[in-house]
């Protein structure tokens, strides 16, 4: 008779224990699925690019960089003059890379207009120099999250002598990705938006090659983190080399 009741009591015990549990799951699966109604995640919109990449006049950008080898070297950018066409302001800009044997020394002018940052030519250190047609589109003006903007041009490298040494097509689609804050060893920064960029050059032999990067916009300030040859499948921005901001002005 003891065993009859102790067999009954166990089994009660089992049959409260399994309804416990299954009730249990139905709860936990009722919140979830409320969370996700109650809490949508949200892509930022409209947001002005130009209030995170204020060129200005005397403006400098210093950055320090490494590539997955550990080779480390410096980068700077510093406008140095700007001129008015027309309304529309044209900032003339030095691009300087430290390495531990040389320094390059590129110029370059850029311009903010209605559309975006844009590039209008570039002379390297051996006078080289690559023009582009249209002008090449840096960053786009206003951006939603999540949305494709694409641009195509066509660029042209002229040698010292004025030889046509080099052509390509490009298409560059860039995408805000994501808002938030970001830190360093050199600083911390609050609202920061990340715009990640694909280019695809098309050469006139018929390849063509696509690269991908990401680039950490604080507001006010510019550019803070840029990460550099991003697998394309990757789902990690981590990629060759990244550059972290030391000094802006």
């Amino acid at each position: 008779m003891q065993k009859q009741v102790a067999a009954s009591s166990l089994f009660r015990f089992m049959l409260l224990y399994v309804s416990l549990s299954l009730l249990a799951i139905v709860s936990l699966t009722g919140c979830g699925k409320e969370d996700t109604k109650t809490k949508p995640y949200k892509l930022a919109k409209n947001i002005s690019l130009k209030e995170y990449y204020p060129f200005k006049a005397d403006g400098h950008w210093s950055m320090v960089w490494e590539n997955k080898r550990g080779d480390r070297w410096r980068g700077a950018l510093t406008v140095i003059g700007l001129t008015d066409e027309e309304g529309i302001e044209v900032y003339l800009v030095v691009d300087t890379t430290l390495t531990q044997d040389k320094v390059d020394i590129c110029r370059s002018a850029y311009m903010w207009d209605n559309d975006g940052l844009k590039h209008l030519y570039r002379v390297g250190s051996n006078g080289d120099s690559t023009s582009f047609n249209p002008a090449r589109t840096v960053l786009p003006a206003r951006v939603d999250g999540g949305k494709d903007y694409i641009y195509d041009y066509h660029y042209e490298i002229y040698s010292s002598a004025g030889e046509n040494v080099f052509s390509g097509d490009v298409r560059q689609t860039y995408q805000l990705i994501d808002t938030g804050s970001i830190r360093s060893e050199y600083g911390k920064w609050k609202d920061v938006v990340v715009v990640e960029s694909f280019r695809t050059d098309d050469y006139a032999d018929g390849t063509s090659k696509t690269r991908r990067q990401a680039v950490w916009f604080a507001r006010g300030v510019g550019p803070v983190k840029i990460v550099t040859g991003i697998p394309l499948d990757a789902r990690e921005l981590e990629g060759d080399a990244t550059g972290w901001l030391v000094k802006a002005k």
